[in-house]
């Protein structure tokens, strides 16, 4: 086989663009663990570290990032430690592996689209420039430096890595069916089978297989001269069938929540979040054709929800403009074929995100699968019709720019304060970036900065409980809490609906208003602000989440204000809402300290017991205290209460 100077020069562009993105990459090695990188990796220390078969069985069943727990993604964490606390330098460094991995396999897919597109196992020397400058495109883009650096999403890394697995086998099964359709039927069917499996372990989206698959095979492949027959009972089974079982799931979430009815735990129905995702794909759309060095990062909350077509107006626009985008890819489907293909994969991408799933409205890592094709269509037929010179030098600039954002961007998340500082400033109106921008501040000692900012994010954002209630807090130790700002949290409580995540806060609040260093704040301002909570959202079942947190909250507020009777009421309510280990100890925990031996006892014995039932699994067990300290807990309990009794019997002698 002779090896021309071209392929030499294509190889060497190929190994200097895998070597710049790593260097890209290392400038945010030096990043720390962010959000939810910490409840999902905190459970490698559960056990003291991850160093048996009982432990490793322990920690692979608590995932609970999504209904199939993620197992694979979960045991890929063990590649950079088994025990927490961890560094997050060793996490970082295995995803930016996997981005550069799936970038080679994003350019092996291109080159086997393009051979389908140009029938011929021979690329012709342009296309197989577009396909190294499509790969070096999207492994060097600014929009892909969080999904890569935030640790917690090599879930999103590996389900696409074994997304493109699949494709590549079921393309090579295409292949093969024009000369041995045994071997092909084979390939594609055990492709779809292992590495869709794979995919869908590593994080649910994966199961979005077959509905890329079946992209790539109406555009591009069937069309093709190099592609064998494909029988329609295989076709119908592995590509249309699995499609139209996922699009009746997401009308079912649909129907069953109601098109008008919010999610539980969110404050906006399918109906609009569907209508909002057709602003957000082109929020999606703009920032990887523009590309920019930063964005407002992981913090999304601050975007308007779309009531209607018209509310906000932007809306209608939004999905015309979609409308028109698909009529264009349709007219162009015969000549031009890559576009529709390009758009197709990218939308099909997002159906799970994007649609009935009552997910939060926007995060950037949804794009990393669907954005490999964009951009392909241009570079590939702007080499087409360029003159070579200039097709290189363009692509040159394109990379160069591209490059110097990624690198400012991964400077950024090795800079963790100075990341949240960007991130609050690029977005005012988001209350957890401002939020978490004050929690810095607060927690270098810098308490009236803090405060300076919560003032100013209460002004943008007034009815926003996150602001008003943090501000209440760091007012307690900066000075004192005031009642007018007591009084704006209990109003902004009252017209809120109630979110799961805010649960930790509240609880600090709880642990705050006891303390003789927080001053002007006593726990009845806990129990207003979860009052009108529960006010506010009276139409939750009993036993939801929501109501199960919020009654707790308040039981054990009115416990702190001396309310004996009623609080014991409401801890007592709160189980109707789930009766976790974790809450049962809980609550334990709060009853022993302050007196309450046998009450305590009796929360403490329910624990044991449903965690040495084995049933627990997910959340539930990756949140439950371990067995042998439940045991030593009930130990000093019935120490204590021993002691109690002799006490009150040598007082009657």
């Amino acid at each position: 086989m002779i090896v021309c100077r071209h392929d030499i020069a294509v190889a060497i562009v190929f190994l200097l663009a895998i070597a710049a993105t790593y260097a890209l990459y290392s400038a945010g090695l030096s990043g720390g663990f962010v959000f939810d990188d910490f409840s999902n990796l905190k459970i490698l220390g559960k056990q003291g570290g991850i160093d048996s078969w009982e432990t490793f069985k322990y920690y692979i069943s608590s995932g609970f990032s999504g209904p199939t727990g993620r197992p694979v993604s979960y045991a890929s964490f063990l590649i950079d430690a088994n025990n927490w606390p961890a560094h997050a330098a060793s996490f970082k460094y295995t995803n930016v592996l996997i981005h550069l991995v799936n970038g080679c396999l994003l350019l092996a897919l291109f080159i086997v689209v393009l051979r389908f597109h140009e029938n011929t196992l021979r690329l012709s020397r342009r296309a197989q420039w577009a396909a190294l400058i499509a790969m070096v495109v999207w492994l060097c883009h600014p929009y892909l430096v969080s999904t890569t650096l935030y640790v917690v999403q090599r879930m999103t890394q590996l389900a696409t890595l074994f997304v493109l697995l699949g494709l590549l086998a079921w393309l090579r099964g295409r292949r093969l069916l024009a000369f041995q359709p045994r071997a092909g039927y084979i390939w594609m069917t055990v492709g779809f089978g292992v590495f869709g499996l794979l995919a869908i372990l590593s994080k649910e989206n994966g199961a979005l297989l077959p509905c890329l698959a079946l992209v790539l095979e109406v555009t591009v492949v069937r069309r093709s001269r190099l592609a064998g027959p494909l029988s329609k009972g295989w076709s119908r089974l592995c590509l249309v069938a699995p499609t139209l079982l996922i699009a009746l799931y997401l009308l079912y979430i649909a129907f069953s929540v109601g098109w008008f009815n919010d999610y539980h735990g969110r404050t906006f129905s399918p109906f609009e979040r569907l209508l909002t995702q057709a602003r957000v794909i082109w929020i999606y759309l703009y920032y990887w054709f523009v590309p920019h060095a930063y964005t407002t990062g992981v913090f999304h909350d601050q975007l308007m929800l779309s009531k209607g077509l018209l509310t906000p107006w932007t809306t209608l626009m939004a999905v015309a403009g979609l409308g028109a985008l698909g009529g264009v890819a349709y007219k162009l489907r015969r000549r031009w074929p890559l576009y529709p293909m390009g758009l197709a994969f990218f939308l099909a991408s997002l159906a799970l995100e994007a649609t009935t799933v009552g997910l939060e409205i926007f995060f950037e890592h949804r794009v990393y699968l669907g954005s490999g094709f964009l951009l392909l269509p241009f570079i590939y037929y702007g080499f087409k019709v360029a003159k070579p010179g200039v097709a290189i030098a363009t692509s040159a600039v394109l990379c160069a720019v591209l490059m110097l954002l990624c690198w400012r961007g991964a400077t950024l998340w090795g800079n963790y304060p100075l990341m949240i500082n960007v991130w609050a400033q690029k977005a005012p109106e988001s209350a957890r970036a401002q939020t978490e921008l004050a929690r810095l501040l607060y927690e270098s000692g810098n308490r009236r900065e803090a405060l300076k900012v919560l003032d100013a994010a209460s002004r943008t954002i007034p009815l926003d409980l996150q602001v008003r209630f943090t501000k209440v807090l760091v007012q307690c130790k900066v000075d004192t809490a005031t009642e007018a700002d007591q009084k704006a949290a209990v109003i902004a409580a009252n017209q809120t609906a109630y979110r799961p995540t805010w649960f930790n806060f509240l609880q600090k609040g709880l642990v705050w208003s006891s303390d003789p260093d927080c001053k002007g704040l006593a726990p009845t301002f806990i129990t207003q602000v979860t009052t009108a909570l529960l006010a506010s959202n009276k139409d939750v079942p009993k036993n939801s989440i929501t109501y199960g947190q919020l009654a707790y909250l308040k039981g054990v507020s009115l416990l702190l204000s001396g309310k004996e009777e009623v609080g014991f009421d409401w801890l007592e309510r709160s189980l109707q809402g789930g009766d976790e280990p974790q809450k049962l100890m809980n609550i334990a925990g709060f009853l022993a300290t302050r007196g309450f031996e046998q009450q305590a006892m009796r929360y403490a014995q329910q624990a044991r017991k449903k965690v040495a039932s084995g049933e627990l699994y997910g959340k539930a067990l990756a949140e439950a205290p371990l067995l042998p300290d439940i045991n030593d807990f009930i130990t000093v309990l019935e120490s204590e209460l021993r002691d109690k009794h002799q006490h009150r019997h040598s007082g009657k002698k």
